[in-house]
């Protein structure tokens, strides 16, 4: 370093020295604020990972009675009350605000569905099933549907439900919900059970897209110990 200075001074002269080593002085310091601003968002992302983990944590177990292997029923009582754990879960200080925005519009779709059906007073109290192929069945009920909500559909059909849009997913689940409601005056039975099939599969979807976002389910096994 100090020949190089030497030699920019012997063919620049002092003034060209300084510009030089201004020049470096200058780089040097953004070098230094780009390693500093890097530090800081490592230190952002890794401390809104670990709330965001304990605020989905907390969201998750608010969707139990939504689930399949819930010994509840579903009507729309049962909606109404797993709308008002959810706002206040949203409402919390470790609650909405944490939610990234493709979270928040499964979120929403789960909140829209749940408030549209708990306002059906034909909604019958049914039992909890496995509802995944009645879902699946309930994405084909319109071809132009099906054809605008492709994504959406193919995301699910291929286990991967986090995958879908989020703007999309919302849309389409109200449309979804409109459809179920028609099915309960037509048959309040039969759309009692589509309504919790809905429910139970919107729930698993925002579940998904939870624990993919705070990464929980990636396997962290070493590949050559799996073959043990």
């Amino acid at each position: 370093m100090d020949k190089l200075i030497t030699a920019i001074a012997e063919h620049l002269g002092t003034i060209g020295l300084l510009v030089f080593l201004t020049v470096m002085a200058i780089l040097s310091t953004l070098r230094e604020l780009a390693r500093i601003r890097l530090d800081i968002v490592r230190q952002r992302s890794s401390d809104l990972l670990n709330r965001r983990f304990a605020a989905y944590g907390k969201l998750w177990s608010q969707m139990h009675q939504l689930a399949v292997y819930s010994a509840a029923k579903f009507d729309s009582v049962a909606a109404r009350s797993a709308s008002e754990d959810l706002s206040t879960w949203y409402f919390s200080e470790t609650g909405g605000l944490l939610l990234s925005t493709t979270a928040r519009d499964f979120y929403f779709a789960l909140q829209d569905t749940l408030n549209d059906f708990a306002g059906e007073a034909q909604l019958q109290n049914v039992r909890h099933k496995d509802g995944r192929e009645a879902f699946k069945q309930m994405l084909e009920f319109d071809e132009t549907v099906a054809s605008k909500y492709r994504d959406c559909a193919d995301a699910y059909r291929t286990k991967h439900p986090e995958r879908m849009p989020g703007d999309d997913w919302r849309e389409l689940c109200k449309i979804l919900t409109a459809h179920v409601l028609e099915e309960v005056t037509k048959n309040a039975v039969h759309g009692s059970d589509l309504a919790f099939c809905m429910v139970q599969q919107v729930s698993s979807s925002l579940r998904s897209r939870l624990a993919f976002e705070v990464q929980s389910r990636l396997d962290q096994t070493p590949k050559w110990w799996r073959v043990w």
